[in-house]
C-alpha cells in the first residue's frame, strides 16, 4: 500500500486536501504543502520517512492503535506536565498571591472524512498543559482514547491511531481549565527564583528558521536598544515593535523577523517574531507562543493567535503580545506590564518537529486522503 504524507496547519475550514490547504488564521504555516508517496519497499512504520528539508521527521510507534470505539471512549486525566513547578496556576504558597481568575470550556472538535480507501491515520494535535500562574488544567476529555498523551520539550499532545476508519467520525476534545491574569507585574509580584538549566536557555537566544537573530537586517536594528537594566532593554524593544509594525491583515505565508522588518508590518506572526527575534540578538532568551484567545468572535476563534514570551532574570519567563498592545484584539486589557486572563497556551516552539513544523495538528494517512473541519469552542 502507498504510504501518503500530509503534515497540515488546520484552521475552522474544511481543507480539500487532495489539492493542497487554505490557510486563515493568525499563527501559520511554516513551510508549503506537500505530498509525499513512499513504496512499501522504501519505509516501514512512522520512523526515518522522508520530509522536505524544512520539516522534521515524523515520530511515533506503528503498533499503537486504537481500535474503533468513535463515541463512548471518554476518558479523564490530569494536565500536569514534568515541568511544571507547580500543578496550581492561582496561588503561590511563599507569597500568598492570588491571581484574577477564570474558569473556561476548551472545546477542540475534529470532524474527519474518509470516504475512499483510507487504511490508517495516525493524528497528533497539540493540547494545553497547566503552566504555572498561566492556566490550570483541571481535566480532559476525549471522544476517542488516544493511543498516548505525551510531553516533548514545553509542548503537550495527543496521538491518535485509527485502523480501517469509518468513513465519518469525530475527535472531540473537552478541556476544563483556569486561566489567570499574568504579566510583568504579576511576576515581580510573586518574585520566583528561577534556577532553569542554563544550557536549556541556548537554544532561545540562538537564531532559526523565521527568527532571523543573526541577520545583518536585525542585528543593526538591535543595535539601537542600549540599557543596563534587562527590563528596560526589553521594553525598549516592546516599544520600538509597536511603533514600527503596522497590522497588515492576516497574511498565509510566513515572511519571518527579518521580513517583518523590511516590510514595517504583518500580523501577529510577524509581530512575534520580529519581537523574539531582537531580544535574541540582545541575548536574552525569548520565544513564540501560540494558542488561542478566549475574547475572540466565533468567527476568529479558530484562526489561534502568537505571543511572546522573554525569560527575566529572577522571573522566569515572562509573556508579551505586541499586537494586542498596538490597538488590535483586547489592546484595553494587554500592556507592557500585564496581560488579562484571556489567553490559552498550547505551544512553545517556533518551529515544532513534532507536528513537522506546522501548527496545532498534524496527521499521516495512509491510502486515500482525508477532509478535516477543525472548530473551537470557549465557554
Amino acid at each position: 500500500m502507498r504510504k501518503n504524507i500530509l503534515v497540515c496547519l488546520i484552521i475552522t475550514s474544511v481543507l480539500l486536501l487532495g489539492t493542497g490547504c487554505v490557510f486563515a488564521r493568525c499563527a501559520k504555516e511554516t513551510g508549503s504543502i506537500f505530498f509525499q508517496s513512499l513504496s512499501s519497499d522504501e519505509t516501514s512504520g512512522y520512523e526515518g520517512t522522508g520530509f522536505e528539508e524544512d520539516s522534521g521527521e515524523p515520530s511515533g510507534e506503528s503498533d499503537r492503535v486504537v481500535e474503533g470505539d468513535y463515541s463512548n471512549g471518554t476518558i479523564s486525566s490530569s494536565g500536569k506536565s514534568d515541568t511544571d513547578s507547580s500543578s496550581d496556576g492561582s496561588t503561590d504558597g511563599d507569597t500568598g498571591y492570588q491571581a484574577e481568575s477564570k474558569r473556561v470550556n476548551f472545546f477542540i472538535s475534529y470532524f474527519i472524512e474518509a470516504a475512499g480507501d483510507t487504511g490508517k491515520i495516525d493524528f497528533l494535535t497539540s493540547i494545553p498543559k497547566d503552566y504555572r500562574y498561566r492556566q490550570k488544567i483541571h481535566s480532559y476529555n476525549f471522544s476517542l482514547k488516544p493511543a498516548d498523551t505525551f510531553f516533548e520539550g514545553e509542548n503537550h499532545y495527543a496521538r491518535f491511531l485509527i485502523d480501517d476508519p469509518p468513513e465519518e467520525f469525530y475527535i472531540d476534545i473537552s478541556i476544563d481549565m483556569d486561566v489567570y491574569d499574568f504579566g510583568l507585574d504579576i511576576a515581580k509580584t510573586v518574585n520566583d527564583n528561577f534556577t532553569d538549566d542554563t544550557t536549556a536557555l541556548l537554544k532561545y537566544k540562538g537564531a532559526e528558521q523565521f527568527i532571523e537573530s543573526d541577520s545583518p537586517e536585525i542585528k543593526e536594528a538591535a543595535e539601537a536598544f542600549r540599557a543596563s537594566d534587562q527590563i528596560e532593554l526589553v521594553n525598549q524593544i516592546y516599544n520600538f515593535v509597536l511603533g514600527y509594525m503596522q497590522y497588515l491583515g492576516y497574511n498565509p505565508s510566513s515572511i519571518g523577523a527579518a521580513g517583518a522588518l523590511e516590510k514595517g508590518g504583518g500580523d501577529c506572526t510577524e509581530y512575534s517574531d520580529l519581537f523574539v527575534a531582537l531580544c535574541r540578538a540582545k541575548g536574552i532568551p525569548a520565544r513564540t507562543v501560540e494558542g488561542y484567545t478566549t475574547d475572540a468572535s466565533p468567527s476568529e476563534l479558530g484562526f489561534g493567535h502568537n505571543w511572546s514570551e522573554v525569560y527575566l532574570d529572577s522571573y522566569g519567563w515572562v509573556p508579551f503580545d505586541t499586537i494586542y498592545d498596538d490597538n488590535n484584539g483586547s489592546s484595553q486589557s494587554t500592556t507592557f506590564k500585564n496581560l488579562s486572563n484571556i489567553y490559552i497556551y498550547t505551544g512553545y516552539e517556533r518551529n515544532d518537529s513534532v507536528l513537522f513544523n506546522y501548527h496545532y495538528y498534524a496527521y499521516t494517512y495512509y491510502g486515500d486522503n482525508i477532509e478535516v473541519i477543525k472548530t473551537i469552542t470557549v465557554n
